[in-house]
């Protein structure tokens, strides 16, 4: 295994975590050149410049699988598909829900893939024994694997990923926004609920824009369903607002029983 950073200073973090000098490299060509899966941790925006830079470095081998870790699919399978068939490999997406607020190697650690789970996007031309193989690669880390269309995925993930994490910023404007000091009075009630919202700005910028379609519509049941407390709220309509509260809590529910 050999892992790539971009940035030279990465490297003494890396090995203070066990990394061998030759485990780690600034070099793509070094890094990608005969491993039969390649796995592209980077930016949606920056995924197929790697791909070109692999290919030009001839650093991809032959039948090798390139795989990525992104929150969003169409663009990244639509692009590094053909990208990577013509150097001769074969694309398959994955996208391991693995992640947190934090980024960095010095938040990694070794159960961060156990008990998550993992969707891979395969297209109806993808071959099966390589994305058996792939999905053995996800399930030795502990994932729970399941197949999902790239359409499908970015529909999904604008609900149950991308909507959070927009409403968690939100929230966080709206309660702390007018009077940033009444953070000190807050309990794990506004931290666990505003908790994602430390992620990285740049990062869900462009995961936000790049999935805008899909993540609209969701946005606007938020919108709707806000209004909609709002007006119960107005009325004093307590048998309504039990019932929003009681509809919430049972789906809320559902997400702690086992999978």
């Amino acid at each position: 295994m050999r892992l790539w950073t971009r940035r030279a200073e990465t490297l003494p973090q890396l090995h203070a975590r066990g990394f061998l000098p030759e485990e780690a490299t600034t070099s793509l060509a070094e890094a990608g050149e005969g491993a039969d899966l390649i796995i592209l941790c980077s930016p949606v925006g920056a995924m197929l410049e790697l791909v070109t830079a692999l290919g030009e470095a001839r650093a991809l081998a032959p039948g090798a699988i390139v795989t990525d870790v992104g929150s969003v699919k169409a663009r990244v399978v639509a692009e590094l598909t053909p990208a990577v068939s013509a150097l001769g490999g074969l694309f398959i997406g994955s996208h391991p829900m693995a992640g947190s607020e934090n980024a960095g190697i010095a938040h990694a650690r070794p159960n961060l893939f156990h008990g998550a789970a993992c969707l891979l996007t395969p297209l109806a031309s993808t071959p099966g024994e390589p994305l058996e193989r792939l999905e053995a690669f996800w399930r030795a880390l502990g994932m729970r694997v399941s197949r999902i269309s790239p359409e499908d995925h970015d529909q999904a993930l604008a609900r149950v990923s991308h909507l959070p994490h927009a409403a968690a910023a939100a929230l966080t404007l709206a309660a702390l926004g007018p009077r940033p000091e009444d953070g000190a009075l807050c309990g794990n009630g506004l931290r666990d609920s505003t908790r994602i919202a430390k992620g990285g700005a740049t990062m869900w910028t462009e995961i936000l824009l790049e999935n805008r379609e899909a993540l609209m519509p969701p946005l606007r049941n938020l919108h709707s369903i806000l209004g909609d407390l709002l007006v119960f709220l107005e009325n004093r309509d307590q048998e309504r607002l039990a019932e929003f509260l009681q509809e919430a809590r049972e789906l809320r529910e559902q997400l702690d029983r086992p999978k």
